[in-house]
């Protein structure tokens, strides 16, 4: 029988499935590490190693976050079974690929705004970036078609973006709007103007003042990481 439990952690609800103990032991054994190599990794003793595989306890957050990256796969893998397990061919062993939050872009205001949200998926990042950077995938067709050097975000590409990065003309950019809508496009800017235009030039150009942006009326956030699956770009 299926059973799932709560958790709650800063204000938020973690969600457990029963088979929580039986996961972590799986990709522990799946990379090879023993469990005190594990606990070292994730900044525990091996003895909640052994408490979390044998039921008795569940991570709190930042350690369970941790767990995922030094097992090379997600938290929702571990916490649910959504997602794909471990695969030792694909496994990098170390702690320090990062995962940042996956959000939708309705929650990146709030993120860029103060660093909270209430969710709890993350995605490995192996770029550098900073502590507000986070992940988008990639929902519609406006840039999807390829720029003159062969950029492309097909939808369901996962892109990185950072806030602590500078934008410069014709980089790639969320861009979050006075009327609070976001929009991913390509930014043009000289001394007076900044343009946002999709590849897709069947999509409309927007046209803002470059004071907007200079004021903080309107914010661009640089993307920095493009993960594209094969099967997205054998598809078109």
């Amino acid at each position: 029988m299926f059973f799932m439990s709560q958790d709650f952690f800063n204000g938020e609800f973690m969600s457990f499935d029963s088979d929580f103990p039986k996961r972590i032991a799986q990709a522990r054994t799946t990379v090879g590490l023993t469990q005190a190599a594990l606990a070292s990794l994730a900044g525990v003793v091996q003895r909640q190693i052994a408490a979390y595989e044998g039921g008795e306890a569940k991570p709190r957050e930042k350690t369970l976050v941790r767990l995922a990256s030094a097992l090379g796969t997600s938290v929702e893998w571990l916490t649910t079974g959504n997602g794909e397990a471990p695969d030792l061919s694909q496994y990098i062993p170390t702690a320090s690929l990062r995962q940042i939050p996956l959000i939708t872009p309705e929650m990146i205001p709030s993120w860029v705004a103060d660093g909270k949200l209430k969710t709890h998926k993350f995605h490995p990042c192996n770029a550098e970036v900073s502590e507000r950077a986070f992940a988008v995938e990639i929902i519609g067709d406006s840039m999807a078609k390829s720029t003159n050097d062969g950029i492309s975000f097909p939808p369901g590409s996962i892109v990185t973006f950072d806030p602590a990065e500078k934008v410069f003309n014709k980089d790639f950019v969320i861009a979050l709007l006075e009327n609070g809508m976001t929009t991913f496009k390509q930014v043009f800017m000289d001394m007076v103007s900044v343009s946002l235009s999709a590849i897709d030039i069947r999509y409309p150009m927007i046209h803002l003042q470059k004071e907007k942006i200079d004021n903080g009326s309107v914010t661009l956030i640089p993307a920095v990481y493009l993960e594209v699956p094969l099967y997205k770009i054998t598809s078109r």
